[in-house]
């Protein structure tokens, strides 16, 4: 694992930020990774650019990476704070978390450096007591799949660069190792790395398609084995539902600076076991063997979830800072709940 900012910016000067936000579009893959070095080397005291490894195209120092920014004061110490991590679009057509996790580091950056603003506090105490480390773009030879410039998403596919579905790729404590026939993906590997070693507290992962936060396990029924945090999870969960419907619904209010969707987060499993429209047990809604968030779970003992932000694959990009104004402080609140609880530093006497 690498720490890098040298990634080139090809303007010939400089802007504040790269990208404008919230973004109302998809970058460039190259306006992607310059807008990730801009945060840290703009921000040097609390944000860091971190490189974990190359995709299939990429590997070999190619054209697109797995970059992640990690937030924190003492950015640079190992404290003993939790961790918690972010990551978006593992399937690569499934984009609407990619703009909205960039939003969300400038969000943060923006507020921690402004004591006037009316979410300073809350942005000071996750920054101040966790280390946040966010990955917009966990599969972009999947979204920049057919661009030989890596500019558009139009043809944006599931798969990565052997067109292999990355959630399903994961050792699966009930189906065993390589459920889905292929051997471990470059990107699995790195994430699998990631996980071994920064030993994160909760976790989260964006996809699309519909509209609802889904927790552990995906590959057991509750009635064969239920997650020992479940209660936690299903609290969690409805809090993230319940904000996001709240949030949506406000942009009817005058001046709003977005539309509002009174229907939004509100899918249901139709299993009558869950407690609110917009959350559900994975294996209730459909199994899934190989998945990232019970390899997290089960190998890592991190609470990850996986949390569907848009009925559409491929947000059209009028709707992008939308989505992002209906999210932002159920992603803030779920952080959050990663600050809670014991920490400190096991040692044998």
């Amino acid at each position: 694992m690498t720490n890098s900012i040298e990634y080139i910016n090809q303007r010939d000067s400089r802007a504040a930020t790269v990208l404008s936000f919230p973004l109302t579009a998809y970058p460039t893959y190259q306006d992607y990774a310059d807008q990730m070095a801009e945060f840290a080397s703009d921000n040097p005291s609390i944000c860091q650019l971190v490189d974990i490894g190359g995709t299939t195209e990429g590997v070999g120092g190619g054209d697109k990476r797995l970059l992640f920014i990690k937030l924190s004061d003492n950015v640079s110490v190992d404290e003993q704070e939790p961790r918690m991590m972010y990551t978006s679009s593992m399937h690569g057509d499934e984009i609407a978390g990619y703009p909205m996790m960039l939003s969300l580091i400038d969000y943060i950056l923006t507020v921690y450096g402004d004591t006037g603003h009316t979410d300073h506090t809350r942005i000071k105490n996750l920054v101040e007591n966790a280390e946040i480390w966010i990955n917009p773009s966990a599969n972009p030879d999947g979204t920049y799949n057919g661009s030989a410039s890596n500019t558009s998403v139009v043809n944006a596919r599931r798969g990565n660069g052997n067109n292999i579905d990355l959630n399903r790729n994961y050792p699966d404590n009930v189906a065993g190792a390589h459920y889905d026939g292929n051997a471990y993906q470059t990107e699995t590997i790195a994430f699998m790395n990631l996980a071994a070693s920064e030993h994160f507290v909760i976790s989260a992962n964006f996809h699309g398609g519909t509209e609802l936060v889904n927790y552990p396990f995906d590959n057991a029924y509750v009635s064969q084995y239920e997650h020992p945090d479940g209660d936690w999870f299903e609290y969690t969960g409805v809090e993230y539902a319940t904000h996001a419907q709240t949030d949506a619904n406000a942009g009817s209010t005058a001046g709003a600076p977005y539309s509002y969707k009174p229907s939004y987060m509100t899918a249901d499993d139709d299993s009558n076991v869950f407690p609110s429209p917009g959350v559900t047990h994975g294996a209730e809604w459909y199994r899934v063997f190989g998945g990232r968030q019970d390899y997290m779970n089960v190998s890592h003992q991190c609470k990850e979830v996986t949390i569907e932000l848009s009925d559409t694959k491929i947000l059209p990009e009028s709707q992008l800072d939308d989505y992002w104004y209906y999210n932002r402080d159920a992603l803030l609140d779920f952080l959050t709940q990663g600050t809670y609880g014991f920490r400190g530093t096991v040692v044998d006497d």
